[in-house]
């Protein structure tokens, strides 16, 4: 009986191609490209949705997880189909599963 792949199997051998064709993963597997501007603001490309905003937490969902945000003052500065600008006193950048 063949054994069945599951998506993370799928994942992993994208991944591995990837690798070893030295292709740029955020094009490729759609991860996500994050720019902080110091403490101040950050930059997020390849994001799927919000899934949570307050003015002191932000949490978006990429390809890789969760993206949360805290600090004082958030705001979304811009935001369009492909990236989000965050802006306010950073606190955290951090990945949740």
């Amino acid at each position: 009986m063949a054994k069945k792949k599951t998506n993370k199997d799928q994942q992993n051998r994208k991944e591995k191609v990837v690798e070893m064709l030295n292709l740029p993963k955020d094009v490729t597997l759609n991860m996500p490209v994050i720019n902080m501007e110091g403490k101040t603001g950050v930059y997020i490309e390849n994001y799927k949705g919000i899934i949570a905003y307050t003015d002191d937490s932000i949490t978006i969902n990429t390809a890789v997880g969760l993206l949360h945000v805290t600090g004082k003052g958030l705001s979304i500065k811009s935001i369009t189909s492909e990236d989000i600008i965050i802006k306010g006193r950073l606190g955290s950048v951090t990945f949740k599963n």
